[in-house]
């Protein structure tokens, strides 16, 4: 007889919040999604086209290794400025983190990795009686196009990612997995001003609908013995918000 392996939480409310992942840890090893297999190949693909501009036409510069730190701010297109300033109050749909991006001429490459800390009713009636601090995390990978040289005092550029967010309990004892997560691309338009190597930019993003996440759940035996096989979930999905606001700060090595 095999038995599957479920995710346990105790934090599991009459709401119906599940957790149905084997955890953050295999984040990166074992999940299945549908789409980003085609977001990724399409990042490489245009990864492969820019370098091909730039052996083609000398759109080569001088390469740049920048590190700097970003804040967003997320929001839906329906959702009201009282709704939002709420949430702010609260840290829910504020993100902060670091940012990596390797420039050259008009293309640049770079990751971010955001961060949002806020705290959610799981109270039955939603009075507040009950808060439990959660987190939002957003990884991002992304293509920038620039207009003039990535180091270039005034720096307009456009942008083209692919993204996986996930919202998870702060509290490793409430649960260690992610509760929801989705993939999702996006695209954006910023302009930066650099001061020899310091830089501060500003862009506005738009994210397109997520797709879910499978994960991979370890089969056992009555006994508890592995088996060695695996039964697939489907994460709940994440909901994205359109529109992210970002301001952040870099400096080019």
């Amino acid at each position: 007889m095999l038995i599957a392996s479920e995710p346990s939480n105790d934090s599991l409310r009459e709401s119906g919040r599940e957790t149905s992942a084997a955890g953050t840890a295999r984040f990166f090893d074992d999940q299945e999604v549908a789409v980003n297999r085609k977001g990724m190949a399409a990042l490489v693909l245009a990864l492969l086209v820019g370098s091909g501009a730039y052996a083609q036409f000398g759109l080569w510069g001088r390469p740049h290794i920048a590190i700097g730190f970003a804040g967003s701010i997320y929001s839906d297109t329906n959702q009201s400025l009282g709704t939002s300033l709420s949430e702010l109050h609260n840290g829910n749909g504020a993100f902060y983190g670091p940012l990596v991006e390797v420039g050259m001429g008009h293309f640049a490459v770079g990751g971010s990795f955001a961060f949002s800390f806020y705290q959610e009713d799981f109270s039955y009636n939603q009075d507040g009686s009950y808060m439990i601090k959660m987190m939002d995390y957003d990884l991002n990978l992304y293509l920038q196009g620039h207009l003039f040289d990535y180091a270039s005092v005034v720096d307009p550029f456009l942008e083209f990612g692919v993204g996986v967010a996930a919202k998870n309990y702060q509290d490793s004892n409430q649960g260690s997995n992610p509760i929801s997560m989705a993939v999702y691309p996006d695209i954006g338009i910023g302009v930066g001003l650099n001061f020899g190597g310091i830089g501060i930019f500003a862009k506005t993003n738009w994210a397109f609908p997520g797709a879910p996440v499978k994960k991979d759940v370890p089969l056992y035996y009555a006994d508890g013995t592995p088996t060695g096989q695996y039964a697939s979930y489907t994460l709940p999905l994440y909901n994205i918000r359109q529109f992210k606001f970002t301001l952040g700060a870099k400096l080019m090595l």
